[in-house]
């Protein structure tokens, strides 16, 4: 049985996500619309904890989403800027995997894993 309730996950992650990373100038205009635009790619990542394992079709619209979000960043950015989103998205996905696993979310645990392993596995790196 889990310790806590999906609900309380869910408030534990976003929590976490809306600690601003220390790559973010916060005085600077751009990455005031960069992190504005991450927040959006962390609501996304949110729809993955849920008490269900995703459908495949759901999972692919949820990576679509996300993916959207990340090209619009890329493509305003400087490329110093990717590898730390990349960095910032692989880290707390993975804490967010061992964290559902500790609390016995195996559905979201599930959700998170493939979504982590599919969107990074299979997205291109733009090597300009």
């Amino acid at each position: 049985m889990s310790g806590i309730s999906i609900s309380q996950l869910r408030n534990e992650f976003t929590t976490k996500l809306t600690r601003i990373p220390k790559f973010i100038n916060s005085t600077d205009h751009l990455h005031y619309i960069l992190w504005r635009t991450m927040m959006e790619c962390n609501d996304i990542v949110l729809r993955l904890v849920i008490d269900r394992v995703l459908t495949e079709k759901r999972l692919i619209k949820i990576i679509n989403d996300f993916g959207e979000l990340i090209e619009a960043i890329i493509d305003n950015t400087p490329p110093d800027i990717h590898l730390h989103i990349s960095a910032y998205y692989v880290v707390n996905l993975e804490l967010m995997i061992t964290r559902s696993q500790e609390e016995e979310h195996y559905e979201v645990c599930s959700n998170l894993k493939k979504f982590l392993d599919y969107y990074f596995t299979t997205t291109p790196v733009n090597n300009e």
